[in-house]
């Protein structure tokens, strides 16, 4: 039985897991006054009346940059010291007042729990700790209240900016967002959705005043090349937008968060802040509050360094069999954003042990439901406590012993696979297996695909649930080979994976191969384009000879094959997915002393979270293949 030990991202994850440095405290009056080396961005100079009522409102939106993570300080903390420093009375509005907590964010426990996210995130309670060193004012007062979410966009707030502008009546809406528009969609459609999220706060109120900010840029990362001229594109038009969006009422300052911050020294996976990185975009909001506004004071030079967060390792860590496979728990460790855990089959007490493979993601949670095993398979598991790029030593190992029987599903039987040569999908069908009692209680199938070439360097197992017999992936890259395989969902989980052919994305049916014999009873042929494996084909012995009737031998094979066949006339078909070439040319083997036995063969291989070697039949590259019988 292959492994099934998995969690699939459902999307590409930049933000996966969080390193957030803590920030050392700085007295407030050393930042009261312009320092040599501020790196702030430079603001519109037409400087607005300040409001001399009642106490000004700040409303915050943004993303994870203004979220912040269990142990952050956040940049909203830095201009809160900044705006308290500067004897600036205001009052911070919102209806969250934590950080992102990993422990209870619906989207967090969806991921863990193997269950779909919801639809919109708006809900999370974001009721994550504050660093340790805090001064307690922040949140006793309620300087801490504001409207970031992680993950959350542009396109998504505007939705929600109405609601809040009349919950909260804001003086001061500062606003955060953009990076995750541009990573999924285009600078034209975010500044489309930057534009409706102000008007929508004008609608409730007229006069609200709005200091919008640029998207930072983030370091390079394989398969986003372009995103940071994105953001680049996106932060000109912003720049170009900011005036004519801006009225007597209603006025609008840019905050150009992105020109004094550097992702290699101002952030701890490239993209959020760390300490450093919040000081350069709260004295960015803090700059453009004082000059445009007269909100406070223009804050000093930050600090040359900030200590972070040591993280302990978990401990204890459990492994225990539940209704659904395994389940992994472990306790909290301050500061985590995330955990890593490790694992090895330790069947027979090998000697020397394996070494541990890592999952491919850090989980965000306190759990993980790993799913079923080799059944009376012997396992053992680490994990570490994660930051970002930083990690703990791993845990003491928690070891289990699989049951020698689960309680799953046998896997989709009849499978097919078609390449569309018109576009890059590919479409799958299968039939309900029937040769098990619990397949009569499956609820769904999960669908999983693997690019055997990807851009990038990692795990890039990808997959999709789906309630019918048929799906097709679309989004494939033209030209790529892939590996897929499917499983049944009951109410224990995802069953054993059936094997699918490979196919190729955007080629259709290959050409025939050209086929010769060869010494020893193989048979030879060049690649042909477009062909991920081969068929080959006997005729039967026991027909007529004109024309023979074909069987086709069990294993598809691959290029290179050089297994031993029995006598007889054969020949070759080349595959993509399911679809196969017009046959090639006859060729016939002679009769042969001392021909080689055949023997079985398996599956190809076993799933594993870090290298998937598809559990799709094919022949080993010398098996033999049996001739078939007369029946």
């Amino acid at each position: 039985m292959t492994r099934r030990f998995v969690r699939l991202a459902p999307k590409l994850i930049v933000t996966c897991s969080v390193l957030l440095l803590t920030a050392g405290l700085l007295s407030l009056s050393a930042r009261a006054a312009v320092g040599s080396g501020s790196r702030i961005g430079a603001s519109d100079n037409r400087r607005v009346a300040a409001v001399t009522t009642a106490t000004p409102k700040i409303l915050i939106v943004g993303d994870s940059i203004s979220n912040g993570v269990l142990g952050d300080y956040t940049w909203r903390y830095r201009l809160w010291e900044n705006l308290t420093a500067a004897k600036a009375h205001v009052q911070f509005v919102g209806h969250r007042a934590g950080t992102e907590n990993i422990y209870d964010d619906p989207a967090a426990l969806a991921s863990v729990n193997g269950q779909n996210p919801p639809a919109d995130n708006y809900g999370n309670p974001t009721d994550g700790y504050y660093n340790r060193s805090i001064n307690p004012a922040f949140t006793r007062t309620g300087a801490s209240r504001h409207d970031a979410l992680w993950g959350w966009t542009y396109h998504q707030a505007k939705n929600h900016i109405a609601q809040d502008v009349s919950a909260y009546r804001p003086t001061y809406l500062l606003i955060e967002l953009g990076f995750n528009d541009l990573l999924y969609g285009s600078p034209a459609g975010t500044l489309a959705d930057a534009k409706t999220l102000i008007h929508n706060a004008r609608a409730v109120d007229p006069k609200v005043r709005v200091l919008v900010a640029s998207v930072v840029h983030r370091a390079p990362l394989c398969g986003l090349s372009y995103l940071n001229p994105a953001i680049s594109t996106y932060n000109r038009d912003l720049a170009a937008a900011v005036p004519r969006w801006s009225t007597s009422k209603s006025p609008v300052r840019l905050v150009n968060i992105s020109s004094g911050y550097k992702p290699a020294t101002d952030t701890y996976d490239g993209l959020h802040p760390n300490g450093l990185g919040e000081y350069v975009i709260a004295d960015a909001f803090s700059t453009a509050l004082a000059r445009d506004f007269g909100v406070g004071k223009v804050p000093g030079a930050p600090p040359s360094r900030v200590p972070g967060i040591t993280l302990a390792a978990p401990a204890p860590v459990s492994a225990s069999i539940v209704g659904t496979g395994l389940l992994l728990q472990w306790n909290r460790v301050y500061g985590a954003s995330g955990y890593n855990i490790f694992e090895r089959d330790i069947t027979g007490s090998p000697s020397p042990l394996p070494a541990f493979t890592e999952l491919p993601f850090p989980q965000p949670g306190d759990h993980f439901y790993a799913g079923w095993g080799t059944p009376g398979h012997t396992y053992q598991y680490e994990v570490a406590a994660a930051r970002g790029n930083s990690q703990s030593s791993p845990s003491a190992p928690a070891t289990i012993t699989m049951p020698a029987s689960e309680p799953l599903a046998d896997p989709p039987v009849n499978i097919t696979v078609t390449p569309s040569q018109a576009t890059t999908s590919v479409t799958l069908t299968w039939s309900v297996p029937s040769g098990s009692t619990y397949d009569n209680s499956i609820s769904g199938y999960t669908v999983f695909w693997l690019d055997t070439n990807p851009p990038c360097p990692g795990f890039a197992l990808q997959g999709a649930k789906t309630a019918q017999t048929s799906y097709t992936i679309s989004g494939l890259t033209r030209g790529h080979t892939y590996d897929l395989a499917l499983a049944s969902v009951d109410a224990a989980g995802v069953g054993q994976w059936a094997g699918a052919p490979q196919v190729i994305a955007g080629d259709g049916a290959p050409a025939a191969p050209i086929v010769s014999a060869a010494s020893g009873n193989q048979l030879s042929w060049p690649a042909v384009p477009g062909a991920t494996g081969y068929w080959i084909y006997q005729a039967n012995p026991f027909t007529p000879p004109k024309p023979p009737t074909w069987t086709r031998l069990p294993n598809e094979v691959q290029q290179g094959w050089n297994g031993t066949l029995a006598p007889g006339l054969y020949e070759v078909t080349a595959a993509n997915g399911t679809l196969e070439s017009p046959p090639s040319n006859q060729v016939t083997l002679p009769p042969a002393t001392g021909a080689a036995m055949a023997r079985p063969t398996g599956r190809g291989g076993s799933l594993t979270p870090l290298g998937w070697i598809p559990p799709w039949f094919r022949a080993a590259p010398n098996a033999a293949l049996g001739p078939h019988k007369a029946g």
